[in-house]
This record gives structure tokens, C-alpha cells and sequence, in this order.
């Protein structure tokens, strides 16, 4: 399209982001070729229905003489300010110029809200609610304490490693439980690499989580220690007592240091006479050969299933029954903390209380000689992931069963 003068052009239609211009591009001293520009929403918040493959809604369509440029702010025909983040142009010889503008909102100004530092040399107690609120001054020495206590409480109460067990353990359950109740459509070579991709995710955890423990009870106590003792007894008790527990063990040999298992998916479907319908049984399973062929398996396994080599062993139950038999050791970790976990929880009962809700250790922090000139710096130790267990944690020295899942 051509015109005279050079005007700017106006937006028509639906508020948009983008803008798609088609205009000849030969022009005379005296005409001016103008652009067609589409206006799609980029915004954050917008209607993500609308969008299409192009991009968001168109938001209006217009024409001008110039380009827009990133950073160019426009409004839109509700009189909403926003900025172009994005652009797509395209010149094509004889038929015209062609923009897309993406826009997004404008940055607004963060709000602002006040400390109160109450004048202390380090570190300050503050009561954290939409504002903070100025509780006592606090000391480098007791803040150190604090974050030792509430550390503490972290590894061993709320986020001990041993979790991941009962964690990867859920994830095998319902993988498992999925692939049980599939439709005969579902079935496919991939149901059995997720499978199997649970399997070893718990089967790899399984033994981190022993070895882990191992190292940090030995770490914390040393090696002599009664702590340890304790510990490396419950582990021989369980391996003494179950068989999914030692075949986990020697599953976890194989698959680390050898190859996987002859796993095999199975699914059985039968009549049932009484009530007309189909049942399914579906089993995973290896043959313990895989076991009793590998050099990485222990004697006390090998001598267990000689006799009987045609044993196919349903890695289902095996799993069932060595989580079950897994949790005396479990247990004793927890055990084990209990004494100091009493301790760091009565200090920090303190905190909470004075706090009157959710603590918040804060102070401001000497800014760095490249910073910028008149911002503050704040440090903060946040502790309102640990209300829960501050507040419901038993305080006799009681320990309740180690969960399994």
C-alpha cells in the first residue's frame, strides 16, 4: 500500500502483539511504503487457549512508515501500555513488508517495605508474615547456633537421605501398578523399559542409602563407636533373617557391576466362573540362574538356590518383602539422632516462640566494593520449613515405626 506523507499509522481492529505489514517496496521520492503489522499478546498472564501456532492472540493490526523496535512501548486499544519483546519481519519483493510484534507487559515498580534492624550490630530475630516484624537483636555466636540446629534438623528429621528409598519405592509401586492395569492396547516394548527403569532407581538407591549411612555414622561417631556397631548389627540381622532382602543384595551386585537381569513381563487373563468377567495376573520375574551364573553373587545366595535353578523369583513380592524387611535398619538411623534432634528442637522451640509464629533470622550485609551505590543488602536464614517438626516432634525419646512408603 502507498501514501502520502509519512505518517505513523493507527491502530485498528483487536488489541494485539504482533503486526504483519504487506506493502510494496519500490517506491518514489513522493510516496512513502507503508508497513502492515500484526499484534500478538506475549504476556505472562495471558489466555493461552487463544494462541495458535503463530503465536498469541492477535491484540490489533496497524500500519506505519518505520519498523518497531524492542523496547518500543505502544498501547493497546483499551489503553493498556505494553512493551514489544519480540518482532518477526519479513520483506517480500513486489508484494510488500510484512512485522510481527510480540508484546509484554511492562515491568512495574516492586514495592517497597521497610526493616526494622533495632540498631543491632549482626543479626536480627524478625516475626516473618506478609511484613517482618522486630523481635530481639541476635549474636553472630547464637546465630551460628540456630543455623547448626535447624541444619541438624534438615539432614535428620524433615530430609533424611533414607527418604528417597520410600520415595523411589512409590515410584516402582506405581509404575508397576500402571503397567498391571493397562488395556491390552497399552502393552508395548516401552511399558517394560519403565519397568525396569523404576526397578533399578530403587535398586541403586537401596544401597546408597546403606552406604551413605554407613560412612556418616562413622563420620559423626567414629568407627569404633557403638552407634556403628548398632547399625552394621541391624544390616546383618536383616540379611540373616530375609531372602528378598540377600536376593536384593545380589540383584544390586549384578545390575551395578555386571548387566541387568533376564527380566520378563507376563500377563495371564482367565474366566472367572463366578462372576462372568475377565481376570488379569501379571508378574515380572527372572530366573535365579541370572543370580546363580554370576560371579558377583554371594556364596550364601548361590548355596540357598542350587538345588532348585529352574526358580523363577517375582521381582514384585521380592521388592514388597525386602522393603518390609529393610525398615529395622531404617529405625535404628532414626534412633540414633533422636537424643540430639531432642536437643536442637528445644532450642529452637525458643526461636518459635519468641517469634510468635514463624522466625526469620536477618540482618544487613556490607555491600561489595563493585556494588551498586544506595542498595541494601540483606542476609536471611529462613527456618519456616521446620515449624511442622518444631511443633508436632514427640519429645520422649519414643521412636515410632520407620514408614515404608
Amino acid at each position: 500500500m502507498w501514501v502520502f506523507g509519512a505518517g505513523h499509522g493507527a491502530c485498528t481492529g483487536r488489541t494485539g502483539l504482533v503486526y504483519e505489514v504487506a506493502v510494496h517496496v519500490c517506491c518514489t521520492a513522493t510516496l512513502v511504503a507503508m508497513i502492515e503489522v500484526i499484534v500478538r499478546d506475549g504476556r505472562a498472564g495471558r489466555d493461552r487457549t487463544q494462541d495458535s501456532a503463530e503465536g498469541g492472540a492477535i491484540l490489533a493490526t496497524l500500519q506505519r512508515d518505520q519498523p518497531y523496535e524492542i523496547g518500543d512501548v505502544i498501547a493497546l486499544t483499551d489503553g493498556e501500555a505494553v512493551v514489544i519483546i519480540g518482532a518477526n519481519e519479513d520483506i517480500l519483493p513486489g508484494r510488500g513488508w510484512k512485522q510481527t510484534v510480540f508484546v509484554g507487559d511492562l515491568s512495574k515498580p516492586k514495592p517497597r517495605f521497610k526493616i526494622n534492624l533495632g540498631s543491632c550490630p549482626e543479626w536480627t530475630l524478625q516475626n516473618a508474615g506478609l511484613t517482618t516484624k522486630f523481635v530481639r537483636c541476635v549474636s553472630a555466636d547464637e546465630a551460628e547456633r540456630i543455623k547448626t540446629a535447624a541444619g541438624f534438623c534438615r539432614k535428620y528429621a524433615t530430609m533424611p537421605t533414607y527418604r528417597l528409598l520410600s520415595s523411589s519405592f512409590r515410584v516402582w509401586q506405581q509404575t508397576y501398578q500402571r503397567v498391571a492395569h493397562a488395556k491390552r492396547g497399552e502393552w508395548s516394548p516401552a511399558v517394560t523399559e519403565e519397568l525396569l527403569g523404576a526397578f533399578v532407581g530403587w535398586l541403586l538407591i537401596w544401597r546408597l542409602i546403606l552406604d551413605q549411612a554407613e560412612h556418616d555414622l562413622s563420620s559423626r561417631f567414629g568407627k569404633d563407636s557403638d552407634q556403628l556397631a548398632r547399625f552394621r548389627l541391624a544390616r546383618k540381622n536383616a540379611y540373616d533373617a530375609s531372602t528378598a532382602y540377600r536376593v536384593v543384595d545380589a540383584l544390586r551386585n549384578l545390575v551395578q557391576h555386571r548387566e541387568m537381569p533376564s527380566l520378563t513381563l507376563d500377563r495371564n487373563e482367565t474366566l472367572d466362573h463366578a462372576t462372568g468377567q475377565p481376570t488379569t495376573r501379571v508378574s515380572y520375574s527372572f530366573p535365579v540362574t541370572d543370580l546363580l551364573n554370576s560371579s558377583k553373587c554371594p556364596a550364601t545366595v548361590k548355596r540357598e538356590f542350587r538345588g532348585t535353578p529352574e526358580t523363577r523369583l517375582d521381582l514384585a513380592i521380592i521388592v514388597d518383602q525386602a522393603m518390609a524387611a529393610i525398615q529395622p535398619i531404617l529405625l535404628e538411623l532414626v534412633k540414633v539422632s533422636v537424643p540430639q534432634l531432642i536437643t536442637y528442637i528445644t532450642e529452637l522451640r525458643t526461636i518459635f516462640s519468641e517469634a510468635s509464629g514463624i522466625p526469620l533470622l536477618l540482618r544487613a550485609k556490607q555491600p561489595a566494593a563493585d556494588s551498586r551505590p544506595g542498595r541494601a543488602y540483606i542476609e536471611i536464614i529462613v527456618l519456616h520449613d521446620l515449624q511442622f517438626l518444631i511443633n508436632n516432634f514427640p519429645m520422649k525419646e519414643t521412636i515410632p515405626a520407620a514408614e515404608s512408603d
